[in-house]
């Protein structure tokens, strides 16, 4: 029998933090583009456009003030501009989108809050209450 698994699950740590990952750590301001051939991760700030030719995960506590554009999304933080994405986005609870959401396959967790227009370009949303907390990361 066919189970979806949750976005998040499918992008495991050991493919996600590779030596292509562009990172901005807490406490670190970007100004201007940042484009990326590989996944990106953003726990800081960046004050303008994001563009990855993979995945973008905005951590919790990280903000993007600009549009977001990647193959797919994972936004468990604030985005202040518009998200587009060529594949699939999730958006988590504790996320907030000040501007539309657009891609062909989305999924909103009940909680999250988007201010603006969702086009799910292949399908309607999928609205998903999230059962699990994320996993904690284990000492080293």
């Amino acid at each position: 029998m066919f189970r979806r698994r949750r976005f998040a699950d499918r992008f495991e740590s050991r493919r996600f933090w590779t030596d292509e990952l562009s990172y901005v750590g807490p406490g670190l301001v970007l100004e201007g583009t940042l484009r990326a051939d590989g996944p990106v991760a953003v726990a800081g700030r960046v004050q303008g456009e994001v563009v990855s030719a993979g995945l973008v995960r905005i951590l919790p506590g990280g903000v993007v003030s600009g549009p977001v554009e990647g193959l797919a999304a994972l936004i468990e933080g604030r985005v202040e501009g518009s998200v587009t994405v060529h594949e699939a986005a999730e958006i988590a609870a504790q996320a907030q989108i000040i501007g539309n959401l657009e891609g062909p396959s989305l999924a909103i967790a009940e909680g999250a809050y988007v201010a603006g227009r969702v086009d799910a370009t292949s399908r309607h949303p999928v609205i998903f209450v999230e059962r699990r907390l994320p996993r904690a990361k284990a000492p080293r």
